[in-house]
């Protein structure tokens, strides 16, 4: 069962973006993290000093979400 939605686009998409980088890359399918609303149409770049490669640093997760965090960045997750 998903977590309800927060009313924040950019947390709901965060959320999305963890559970899908740790559980699904260890095997474990949800497939509510792929709905729409959990999927920002703009990209957000939660450190503004993060740097201009931060969409290629991104996991693959969280680009897919329009989250734009750098993995060294998900060290205390």
């Amino acid at each position: 069962m998903p977590p309800p939605l927060t009313g924040d686009s950019r947390i709901d998409a965060a959320i999305a973006a963890v559970v899908e980088h740790f559980l699904e890359g260890n095997g474990v399918v949800t497939d509510w993290v792929h709905d729409a609303e959990r999927v920002l149409e703009e990209p957000w770049i939660p450190d503004p000093s993060a740097g201009l490669n931060i969409a290629h640093e991104a996991p693959a997760a969280f680009q897919r979400h329009g989250v734009l965090l750098a993995e060294r960045e998900l060290g205390s997750i």
